[in-house]
């Protein structure tokens, strides 16, 4: 028996599921036995304590979503790294497309062909594995990458520069900000994905007058690039290039080169509608996640690339 969380904004659908399921295979809900348990609510209220799965299924419910990046990022963030988003009709995007054209109020979206799927997917920590879109099935498998993983590190450097003050002041995590005109071009002709990634970063020179010998090493890094939309609102300000060194250095570097190796994307940016208290939180868990990730073997040579 496998441990399988049901999702639906309809409790009577859920109820009818259960019951199915428990007539068939009864099971205990005690302690942490595997069991099938139900979530009333769409997959974007599934709070992240729910998980890390193993898979998310969207199955014959893709079109009916009405906010399907929105669905995609929650089941991104709920799978773990290698884990597996499913998206899924029996019958066919050709027969869905009909059943839209009937009803399209209670089926808002088309199943997305390979080129709607790569525009949902832009900027989310998904990839495609497989897709099968033939007359009398549809199946989408995505992955996030084992390690959160990108597709090749990249090294940025460039010297400090003063940021907000946000990142000690409010959110106890204090900052290197880079300027962006110096390291976006290290993402390609398209730019960054807004969001948070992680890697390791060293300080080039630091200053001799109050500095350790330990601020001369490598540390992880977790970075976030974006528009600050949680303290600017929905719309954001100016991008930033923000660079939380773990480890707690001696002295001031403003105006050091900073070399930071990028390994893994782990979410995008996004408003936190509880505010900082909501973003406090989140920040610990990207802490957390990107510690875990670069001890894996999708990581291992990226501290070499700042030493």
């Amino acid at each position: 028996m496998e441990d399988i969380l049901a999702v639906d904004v309809s409790p009577a659908m859920l109820g009818a599921g259960l019951a199915r399921h428990n007539a068939a295979s009864p099971t205990s809900l005690s302690g942490n036995a595997p069991a099938l348990r139900a979530w009333t609510g769409d997959i974007e209220s599934v709070p992240t304590y729910q998980g890390p799965v193993d898979a998310v299924f969207f199955n014959s419910v893709f079109g009916n979503v009405h906010d399907q990046r929105g669905a995609l990022d929650a089941a991104s963030g709920l799978a773990r790294p290698g884990g597996r988003v499913v998206l899924s009709h029996p019958l066919g995007r050709a027969w869905h497309g009909r059943l839209r054209a009937a009803d399209p109020e209670a089926v808002p979206h088309a199943l997305p062909d390979a080129g709607a799927l790569d525009a949902l997917i832009a900027g989310l920590p998904l990839r495609v594995v497989s897709l099968i879109d033939e007359a009398d099935c549809y199946a989408a498998v995505l992955e996030v990458p084992p390690g959160f993983a990108l597709p090749a590190p990249l090294l940025l450097e460039a010297p400090v520069v003063a940021g907000f003050g946000r990142g000690s002041r409010q959110l106890g995590t204090p900052t290197a900000n880079l300027p962006p005109d110096q390291v976006v071009g290290a993402f390609g002709p398209a730019g960054p994905s807004l969001g948070v990634y992680f890697g390791w970063a060293r300080l080039l020179d630091p200053d001799p007058e109050g500095s350790a010998p330990a601020d001369a090493a490598p540390y992880p890094a977790v970075l976030n690039v974006g528009r600050r939309p949680t303290f600017e609102g929905q719309a954001g300000g100016d991008l930033t290039v923000e660079v939380h060194v773990l480890h707690r250095y001696a002295a001031d570097f403003y105006g050091r080169p900073l070399r930071v190796a990028v390994g893994g994307f782990l979410r995008p940016e996004r408003r936190f509608a509880g505010g900082v208290p909501a973003l406090v939180a989140q920040i610990a868990a990207d802490i957390g996640m990107a510690r875990a990730a670069l001890g894996g073997p999708e990581h291992a040579g990226l501290r070499g690339m700042v030493e």
